[in-house]
Order: C-alpha cells, then sequence, then structure tokens
C-alpha cells in the first residue's frame, strides 16, 4: 500500500510533459493520449521536447512523433529554437527521424528551410527521404508554383534541376520517380510560360526557343510537347504540329464509316469495323506530369456524309452502381456517371460545344463561351447500353448543327473526351490530359476527318 502511495505521489509531481513524453516512448495503451496531449502541449514544452528529439537513446518511432509534436508547437510559437532543431535533425542517422523532420519543415513553409532541403537532397541516400524532400517543397508551393520556382533561383535551380534528372535517370519506377518528374514538369512550364507573352507580341523565334529550351529539360513531356505541336500548328506548320500530337497519341481519326450505325447503344456491329477504339486515357487532376486514368475507356470515332458519330465504352468492376439521377434534357448530367464530348470546330479556342451524357441516355449540350450557352441545342441521337462490367454510350450528331460549311477530308477539329465515375470510384479521366481543368480548349487533342 506505501509503494502505491509513492507512485501516486510521484506521478502527480511530475510535470505532464515529461510524463507524456515518457509514455510515448513506452509506445504502450498511453501513447495516443500522450500523443495528443504533447500536439496540445503549450510553449513550457519546447525545451523538454527539444532534449527528447535530439536523444537518440530514444526509439526512432518516438523521435520522428517528437518532430512532429514541435512542428504544431512551432506553428502556435514560432520559436526559433524548434526550427534550429529540426534542421539539425536532418543529419539523424536514422531515415525515419529524417523523413519526419522532412515532412515538419514542409508543413511549416518556412522560406529559410528551402536551402537546407535542397542541401539534404543533394547528400540524402534513403529513397523515401529524398521523395519526402520533393512532397515537402510541393507543400510550400501550394500558394503559388510560380512563387515557389521564384525562390529556387540561379544556381539553386541548376543544382535542383540537375539532381532531379539524376533521379529520372536512376531511380527505378516507384513514387520517387514520379514526385521528381511531377517537378521537373513544373520547372519545365516555368521556362515555357513566357512563350505565350511572346507570340502576343508577335516575336514568334524567341517563342519556339523558350519552349525548345523547356523541353530540354523532360524531353518526354506531354505538356511541353503538346504546347510546341500548338505553336506549330497555329504558326505555319501544321504539318509538325500535327505530327507531334499523332505521336503523343493526340490524335483522332474520324473514319469514314462503311455504313451508317444504328443507334441503339450496341458497338458490335459492321458499321464500327473500321475504326480502332482510342484506349489511352489521363486522369484530370492538377499536375503537369500525367498519370493514367485508373477505369478503362474506349473511343470510336468516325462519319458518314455531314454526319459524326462516336462510340464509348466505360468499364466498371460493377455497373450495379453507378450514379444515374437525372433522365431529363440540360439536366445536370455532369453529377452522374457520365460521357463528356468537347469539340472545337475551328481550332480558335474561344467558343467550343460540349456533350454530357449519362447512362440513361440523359445529356446537357451547350456552345460554351457563347452568348447561347446552354440554351444552344442540337439534333443529338444517343443511345445507351448498360452490361454488367461496361456501359457504353452510341450517338449520331447532324455537323450542320455546328457549322454551315460541309466537312472536307483532312479537317482537322479540337476534340477531346472524358468519363466521369462516381459510383465505384472517385475519378475523371480524359483522353488528352488537360492538367486539373477540362475546359481548356487550348489543350483538347486534335479529330482528322478522312
Amino acid at each position: 500500500m506505501l509503494l502505491l502511495i509513492l507512485a501516486v505521489l510521484f506521478w502527480g509531481c511530475t510535470d505532464p510533459v515529461d510524463r507524456d513524453i515518457a509514455d510515448l516512448i513506452e509506445g504502450g495503451d498511453e501513447a495516443a493520449e500522450a500523443r495528443i496531449a504533447l500536439n496540445m502541449a503549450k510553449g513550457t514544452a519546447i525545451e523538454p521536447l527539444i532534449a527528447a528529439f535530439v536523444d537518440e537513446a530514444h526509439p526512432a518511432r518516438a523521435r520522428a512523433e517528437f518532430a512532429q509534436a514541435l512542428y504544431r508547437l512551432y506553428l502556435r510559437t514560432e520559436d526559433e529554437r524548434i526550427m534550429t532543431a529540426l534542421l539539425a535533425g536532418l543529419e539523424d542517422p536514422e531515415p525515419g527521424v529524417r523523413a519526419a523532420v522532412v515532412a515538419a519543415l514542409g508543413d511549416m513553409g518556412e522560406e529559410v528551410a528551402i536551402g537546407r532541403l535542397l542541401d539534404h537532397l543533394e547528400r540524402e541516400d534513403d529513397a523515401l527521404v529524398r521523395r519526402e524532400v520533393l512532397v515537402a517543397l510541393e507543400i510550400m508551393g501550394l500558394d503559388g508554383w510560380s512563387e515557389l520556382t521564384g525562390l529556387i533561383a540561379g544556381e539553386d535551380r541548376v543544382r535542383f534541376t540537375r539532381m532531379l534528372q539524376e533521379i529520372v535517370r536512376e531511380a527505378p519506377a516507384d513514387t520517387l520517380l514520379d514526385k521528381a518528374l511531377d517537378w521537373l514538369e513544373v520547372l519545365a512550364e516555368d521556362v515555357a510560360r513566357p512563350a505565350d507573352r511572346y507570340v502576343a507580341e508577335a516575336n514568334l523565334q524567341r517563342a519556339e526557343e523558350v519552349l525548345l529550351q523547356a523541353l530540354e529539360l523532360v524531353p518526354a513531356s506531354k505538356n511541353i510537347n503538346q504546347r510546341l505541336g500548338r505553336f506549330y500548328y497555329a504558326h505555319g506548320d501544321s504539318a509538325q504540329g500535327i505530327a507531334i500530337y499523332r505521336d503523343l497519341g493526340m490524335v483522332a481519326r474520324a473514319v469514314r464509316l462503311p455504313d451508317v450505325p444504328t443507334i441503339d447503344g450496341v458497338l458490335d456491329e459492321f458499321a464500327w469495323s473500321a475504326v480502332a477504339p482510342l484506349t489511352q486515357f489521363y486522369q484530370c487532376i492538377p499536375k503537369l506530369n500525367v498519370y493514367p486514368a485508373v477505369g478503362r475507356t474506349e473511343i470510336s470515332v468516325g462519319h458518314v456524309d455531314n454526319s459524326l458519330y462516336l462510340g464509348v465504352k466505360g468499364y466498371e468492376p460493377s455497373t450495379a452502381h453507378l450514379v444515374a439521377e437525372h433522365s431529363e434534357r440540360d439536366s445536370d448530367v455532369w453529377q452522374d456517371d457520365c460521357i463528356e464530348i468537347f469539340i472545337d470546330d475551328d481550332i480558335v479556342e474561344r467558343s467550343y460545344f460540349t456533350f454530357h451524357i449519362n447512362s440513361r441516355g440523359a445529356y446537357k449540350d451547350q456552345h460554351a463561351r457563347t452568348a447561347e450557352g446552354e440554351r444552344w441545342n442540337s439534333r443529338l441521337k444517343v443511345a445507351t447500353h448498360v452490361a454488367e462490367t461496361f456501359w457504353t454510350v452510341e450517338l449520331e450528331l447532324p455537323l450542320a448543327d455546328l457549322r454551315d460549311e460541309s466537312v472536307v477530308g483532312g479537317e482537322v477539329w479540337g476534340f477531346n473526351v472524358a468519363r466521369v465515375r462516381i459510383g465505384n470510384a472517385a475519378e475523371y479521366g480524359q483522353w488528352v490530359p488537360t492538367y486539373g481543368i477540362a475546359h481548356r480548349p487550348e489543350r483538347f487533342g486534335l479529330l482528322v476527318f478522312e
């Protein structure tokens, strides 16, 4: 009984912060409450937390959590002792601790840490920690990539670019490689961005130069290559522009069909046999590196006389979960699992037509960026078919609805197709990536009429 009383008296006199630190080190049942308490600690906890963090006798797991607690304490106090301790923690022998320190510095978002993170990236040999550095720098740029890339300038920019290119050459296909490519795409876009201004100033030579400089950073970049292709297409070398788009897989052929398809939602008839479907789709996310869509989608495009025909097939684990709440024309079909079609018949990138179609065959059509807008109506014929693991859309669009002139062989339009998945997944997949904003006609692919 005496020992129990002494123990109660001892713990009652122990500083709560010291007790929470001890519980987190122990890692038992009390660790969860200790973690919460330390994350809410006051300024008096700074010194004992730093002492526990730098003590390499403590488990790496616990010291990584101390780094996160120090970060949260810094948000409330902005005490420079915390920044000093965390910067020193970049040299910790344990990669798990270094990764936690890098994450904390990224969340803190202080400009002083950028140079130190770049220094650390150069000498760090653990792939997970190197990836965490790139993530931390990305988090620091959430208020604007241009602001962050402006902070990484001069020799630091050259050094950072070199390190990223080395990662791309040497790293296996994993998350570190993806993150390095994300960053190279950001740096390349920063180089390419002035091209638009040079075009507006009629300085086409300089515009081409900066686009080619950007391409040197990421030769396989879909973003920069598409920019270059669009530049050539719009400024006197359409053949080279189309060739670049074709190499990127961004040219759809509107095949002259051998027969008029029956619009019944079933795509197995002879009329579609001449068409090779487009199958590569990408996620529409705010990144300049491209990521394949998870849901498989196939697009078939053809024309007969003055009508355009499309067949779209979207695969799902089960169509029983498709969201299809809307059944009326011009209702908010885009809120359902749906297909989206974008057509720019003159590629001047000022106005374009959009069509949203769900699995019930309901559709919304509009002439975007015009006075008509959603009041515009086409004579679209559409049918859908829902099977167990896929659903299809088949449509006929009279081209006279889009323009007065007939289409001639070799004509080129702006074109894109997307599939919105809601029921089985939260995904917006698109044939040609538009990097987070679907309504960007300057980023559409090309539709070439045969």
